[in-house]
C-alpha cells in the first residue's frame, strides 16, 4: 500500500557534530528526540558525525513515537566517528519505518543485516569506511547484494577492507540486474578479490569505476599498480570483454585506463596515488622509487594490453594521452604484435612529451610483424590521429611504406584537416604535406 499523501511542507534536516564540545556530549540526540515526533515532514535527514557509544540511542530514536513512520523520508545519511578499537558499529534499519527511502549513505557504520528488507527498495547506496574481519563477511555481502532488486547506483569506499585474502574461492555472485553505476575504492591489493566476487553481467550497460590506492602493496609485487588491480582470471571482470575502445590518460592530476563497450558500458581503473608509489626495483631494494608521468604512462599502456588482450576484448580503437616518449619503437612493436594490435582499426595518440613517441610509433608501424614475417603490424589499421605538428613534416616521407601494408585511408594531424588517400598515392601526399 502506498503511503498517505503529505498535505504539509517537507524539510531537509542536517544534524552534525562539528564543535569540540561534541566530543563529550552528543548534541544531536535532543534534536533527534524532538524530530521523531514529526517524521512525516522530513524529506532528507543527515546525522553525523556521531560518537559510537551513542549509536544505540540513534537507532532507538530513528523509531518514531506514537506509531508514526518516516513516510516522507527519501534520503538518509548516518556518519559515525572511528571507534578506538577499529571495529565498525552496526545499525538496523527497518523497511516499514522508511516506506519511500531510496537513497542511503552509511559512513563508519555498517548494517546489521545486508539482506534486510530495506535494501531491496533502495536505488542508491553509499558505503564508506566500513571495516571487515574476514573473507566470509565479504562473500556474504556479495550474495546479499545480488538480491537488491531496485539498486541502480552503488558506491563502496574503503568498504569491508580485508588485509588478508588467503582463502579458497567460494563462488561468484552476480550483480543486480538494474545496477548501472558501480564505484569501488580501496587498496590495490584488494581490488582483484573484489572484482572477482562482483561479476558484471555482460548484457547490462554499466559504468564501473575502480579507484585504487597503491599504498600497502606487497613488497614482492613487482607489477605496475594498474596490472595489480585486475584478477589473474581471464574471464573477469566480464565487462572488459565488451570493450570496443580502450584508452590511457596520464596527466599531472590523473592516471587512468578506460574501456568502453558498444553497448555504452564503461570500465575505468584510476590509480589515485600513481605518482607516489612504485613497485620495488629488485636491483636496488632499499632505494625508494618515484614514478614519473613517463613511467606511469608506459606502465598503463602495457597494463591496458594485458587487460584487454588477455580477455579477448574486441578493441578496434586505441586512444593514448600522455608522454609517449616513454615508449620506444620496440615497446610499440610489443604492443601492436598482440591480439589487440591485430584487431585495431584506429589509433589516436596525444603526445604530451617532446614528440619522439610519435616518431617511435611510425617506426613500429613500418616494421614487419616479428612472429609472422611479411604481415603488417596492424593489418586492419584505417585511421591514425597523431600530433604531427610536434615534428618536421618531412619526417613522414621516411615512413611511406606503412601505407602500403593495410587499408589505411585517413591521417589526422593537430590543427590539420583529415587527409584521405589511397595506398598508391600515399607518397605523393607525404611529399605534398612536407611542402605545405
Amino acid at each position: 500500500m502506498d503511503p498517505p499523501c503529505i498535505t504539509g511542507p517537507t524539510y531537509d534536516v542536517a544534524i552534525s557534530e562539528e564543535t569540540e564540545e561534541a566530543q563529550n556530549e552528543l548534541h544531536s540526540i535532543p534534536l533527534l528526540m524532538e524530530l521523531r515526533s514529526y517524521p512525516i515532514y522530513v524529506k532528507t535527514l543527515e546525522l553525523g558525525e556521531i560518537e559510537w557509544p551513542f549509536m544505540g540511542l540513534v537507532e532507538e530514536y530513528l523509531t518514531p513515537a506514537a506509531g508514526f513512520t518516516w513516510r516522507s523520508l527519501e534520503e538518509l545519511t548516518i556518519s559515525v566517528l572511528p571507534t578506538p578499537n577499529g571495529v565498525t558499529p552496526a545499525i538496523a534499519l527497518r523497511a516499514k519505518l522508511f516506506p519511500v527511502l531510496s537513497k542511503l549513505r552509511l559512513d563508519g557504520v555498517a548494517a546489521r543485516d545486508w539482506n534486510a528488507e530495506i535494501f531491496h527498495q533502495l536505488k542508491r547506496v553509499e558505503l564508506w569506511n566500513i571495516s571487515g574481519s574476514n573473507i566470509d563477511e565479504f562473500v556474504a555481502f556479495t550474495w546479499a547484494l545480488s538480491n537488491w532488486g531496485e539498486i541502480t547506483e552503488l558506491h563502496m569506499h574503503n568498504f569491508l577492507t580485508i588485509q588478508d585474502f588467503d582463502h579458497e574461492y567460494k563462488g561468484v555472485s552476480t550483480l543486480p540486474p538494474k545496477l548501472r553505476t558501480l564505484v569501488i575504492e580501496g587498496p590495490v591489493k584488494q581490488m582483484p578479490e573484489v572484482l572477482y566476487y562482483l561479476d558484471m553481467p555482460d548484457e547490462h550497460r554499466m559504468d564501473v569505476h575502480v579507484l585504487a590506492h597503491s599504498r600497502y602493496r606487497h613488497n614482492d609485487d613487482l607489477r605496475s599498480c594498474f596490472q595489480a588491480v585486475l584478477p589473474f582470471y581471464p574471464h573477469c571482470p566480464s565487462i572488459i570483454r565488451l570493450s570496443s575502445t580502450a584508452s590511457v590518460t596520464v596527466t599531472q592530476t590523473e592516471a587512468k585506463i578506460v574501456g568502453t563497450g558498444t553497448n555504452g558500458g564503461r570500465f575505468t581503473i584510476s590509480v589515485c596515488d600513481a605518482f607516489e608509489y612504485a613497485p620495488p626495483n629488485p636491483a636496488f631494494p632499499n632505494v625508494p622509487q618515484q614514478p614519473t608521468q613517463r613511467t606511469v604512462f608506459r606502465d598503463a599502456v602495457f597494463a591496458l594490453v594485458d587487460a584487454f588482450a588477455m580477455r579477448s576484448a574486441p578493441v578496434e580503437a586505441l586512444e593514448l594521452a600522455g608522454d609517449a616518449g616513454a615508449l620506444s619503437a620496440q615497446d610499440w612493436c610489443e604492443v601492436l604484435q598482440t591480439p589487440l594490435g591485430v584487431a585495431l582499426r584506429g589509433i589516436t595518440l596525444r603526445d604530451a612529451g617532446d614528440g619522439r613517441g610519435t616518431n617511435a610509433l611510425w617506426v613500429a608501424l613500418d616494421s614487419a610483424h616479428e612472429r609472422n614475417e611479411g604481415e603488417a603490424m596492424c593489418p586492419g589499421l584505417e585511421r591514425l590521429s597523431l600530433p604531427l605538428a610536434q615534428q618536421p613534416m618531412h619526417a613522414l616521407a621516411d615512413y611511406t611504406s606503412v601505407g602500403l601494408k593495410g587499408p589505411m585511408r585517413t591521417l589526422i594531424g593537430e590543427d590539420r584537416a583529415p587527409l584521405s588517400f589511397s595506398n598508391r598515392d600515399w607518397t605523393r601526399y607525404s611529399i605534398n604535406m612536407a611542402v605545405h
